[in-house]
């Protein structure tokens, strides 16, 4: 087990634990944080599941198996058009590049909602970390040129 507040190694199989994900958020009071826990076998992520108590949102995902918002299945948008797209691009400057885990479980539940998602535990990324893309779709190719992640 992996666990952003308290280490791990990585291995073939690992659960990977961040039990605030949005600390500052849960510290200051604001609904919007969650439990994220992911399972990965050789680097694969498996199964996904993300709470968010305060919202009272539960999603489960299994590769293979779909995914669930509070038990019912749910998609991606599937929006092709990018003027009409949420887009967010992030960094964290409070935490380093090889602690980018964490998104494990969210790789599950995008991915079985019909998200396209570039590899993001390829090589040394459960050690160290890649850039990830996850987007409809309908955006995938515009969105790779635009940001250079295959």
């Amino acid at each position: 087990m992996i666990g952003e507040e308290g280490g791990g190694e990585a291995s073939d199989a690992v659960w990977i634990l961040d039990p605030i994900d949005g600390t500052a958020n849960f510290a200051h009071g604001d609904r919007n944080w969650c439990i994220s826990i992911g399972f990965l076998v050789d680097r694969r992520p498996e199964i996904g599941v993300v709470a968010a108590p305060a919202l009272g949102e539960l999603y489960a995902a299994r590769r293979g198996g779909g995914v669930t918002l509070n038990g019912a299945p749910i998609k991606v948008s599937g929006e092709a058009d990018i003027a009409r797209a949420s887009i967010e691009l992030g960094w964290s400057t409070r935490v380093p590049a090889e602690r980018a885990w964490d998104v494990a479980a969210g790789i599950v539940i995008a991915g079985e909602a019909g998200a396209t998602i570039n590899d993001f535990f390829a090589g040394t990324g459960l050690s160290k970390g890649n850039p990830i893309l996850c987007c409809t779709p309908g955006l995938a190719v515009e969105l790779r040129r635009i940001t250079g992640i295959a």
